[in-house]
C-alpha cells in the first residue's frame, strides 16, 4: 500500500511538471487603435493606440494571421508578443470602419 501511494504521489508530480512546462505560456498582448501605416512590402505596422493617443506601436506583420492588409485610418485590433524587444503580430482583427 505504502508503495502504491509513493507512486502515485510521484505520478502526480511528473504530470504537474509536464503541465507546467506546456501549458503555462504567457499569451499574446491584444491593443486596439487606428492604423497611422502600413508597409506592405516589409509587413510593418505603425499603429495608434486607442487608450493612449500619444502612444504609437510599430507591429511587425510577417507572420500575422489577418484577412485584409491594414489601412491607414482604419480601426483594427492586434494580438502581439513581443520578442526581444520586438512586436510581432499573431493576429490582425479589421474592426470595419476607417477614420478620416
Amino acid at each position: 500500500m505504502a508503495t502504491y501511494v509513493r507512486l502515485s504521489a510521484v505520478a502526480a508530480v511528473v504530470l504537474l511538471a509536464c503541465l507546467v512546462a506546456t501549458g503555462c505560456e504567457k499569451g499574446p498582448e491584444v491593443v486596439q487603435g487606428t492604423v497611422s501605416s502600413y508597409d506592405a512590402a516589409t509587413k510593418m505596422l505603425v499603429l495608434v493606440e486607442e487608450n493612449a493617443p500619444d502612444s504609437v506601436l510599430t507591429i511587425d506583420l510577417a507572420t500575422a494571421e489577418m484577412g485584409q492588409e491594414p489601412t491607414a485610418g482604419g480601426k483594427i485590433r492586434v494580438a502581439y508578443r513581443d520578442v526581444s524587444g520586438k512586436l510581432q503580430g499573431v493576429r490582425v482583427m479589421d474592426l470595419g470602419h476607417t477614420i478620416q
